[in-house]
């Protein structure tokens, strides 16, 4: 190896620079090719190992040979750096790369994961992205603590200025953080996840959530404008999860006329009978319909059932059935739905 860095070192520079350039190619070329050869015989004999380091390692492997070709360059041309006062600076330089080159293994070696947690595992979108962004804060963060070392920049330094900085950036940026931090909780209490209808008890916000950021939850509401949410709200609000609801209730008040009154146990038995016939209500529930007061205009029945779906469609077609065939059985049993009427009754004096 002396013996040829010392032979390339009496040619003139352009010859080792084009030659070292030159084979770099024919090595990026070559990769390019085996990656495109081997890559689909892989997947198609379902080897995922190989196809997942396959993937984690083919661009930061080609950046690295570029890496070494340079360093070689570097080696033959050092006298031409110390002579024009750029040796550390080129010294910096090819470590910075070689700590880029990691890095970005290890970013796609966390989308890789991330691929095989969603494809493979099943596992749910927000785990993956609670996973994603830890994965890439971590890695971001150690390189910057490899870097700042190679710039000359003291870590202790800058250590101690962080510690009084950081207590000046909580103060200026404490709304920004108690997001973060509420983020941060989300991910891992899951409340909700992506995908999943979240509303307040007050109406005021209802959507579908469809990202959990670092600062806010981007929720689509039905009328498809998009809605974002200080996450450190989440933590004093009170919400309802819709689609984790494990049933859905069907109460109405329902009023026939006084002139039912005769009809109405028989018109009760025949609604009773036809509610416990169906599947679809819980029967472990309390359902009933009961006579439950004498209005100013008709007889109030309390309607109360549970529809064993959580499926907001669903539950409204239930409803929809249900409260048609009770209306049909007032009406086979002789009956009528009571309407607001008011009787005024005129004394006849002369």
């Amino acid at each position: 190896m002396e013996t040829v860095i010392a032979f390339l070192h009496g040619c003139h520079w352009s010859i080792p620079l084009t030659g070292v350039v030159c084979l770099l190619l024919l090595i990026h070329l070559g990769i390019n090719f085996l990656y495109k050869v081997q890559f689909p015989k892989y997947v198609h004999a379902a080897k995922h190992g190989r196809v997942f380091f396959l993937n984690v390692l083919y661009h930061p492997f080609k950046l690295f040979v570029w890496l070494l070709g340079f360093s070689f360059l570097g080696t033959i041309y050092m006298d031409r750096l110390f002579q024009m006062g750029i040796e550390k600076n080129a010294i910096a330089l090819l470590q910075v790369g070689i700590v880029f080159a990691i890095a970005w293994a290890f970013y796609i070696f966390s989308k890789e994961g991330e691929r095989i947690l969603l494809e493979k595992w099943h596992q749910d979108l927000t785990t993956v992205v609670l996973f994603s962004k830890v994965c890439l804060l971590a890695i971001v963060f150690m390189t910057i603590l490899l870097i700042l070392p190679i710039l000359g920049i003291p870590i202790g330094g800058l250590l101690a200025f962080g510690g009084l900085g950081g207590i000046v950036v909580g103060f200026a940026a404490k709304d920004a953080l108690s997001n973060i931090f509420g983020g941060i909780v989300l991910a891992i209490d899951r409340p909700f996840k992506i995908g999943e209808w979240i509303l307040t008890p007050d109406g005021k916000m209802e959507g579908c959530v469809e990202a959990i950021g670092w600062r806010v939850t981007k929720l689509r509401t039905l009328e498809k404008r998009v809605l974002y949410v200080p996450n450190n709200l989440f933590s004093s609000m009170i919400y309802i999860n819709r689609t984790r609801i494990t049933h859905y209730r069907i109460w109405k008040m329902i009023s026939l006329r006084y002139e039912d009154v005769e009809k109405m146990p028989q018109i009760l038995s025949e609604i009773r009978k036809y509610i416990a016939s169906r599947t679809d209500l819980d029967r472990s529930e309390m359902n009933f319909i009961h006579l439950v007061e004498l209005a100013e205009s008709g007889l109030d029945l309390e309607l109360r059932v549970y529809v064993k779906t959580s499926d907001y469609k669903k539950y409204f077609q239930v409803m929809e059935e249900v409260l048609l065939e009770i209306y049909l059985i007032v009406r086979r049993l002789g009956g009528e739905l009571a309407y607001p009427t008011r009787t005024l009754y005129v004394s006849k004096e002369t």
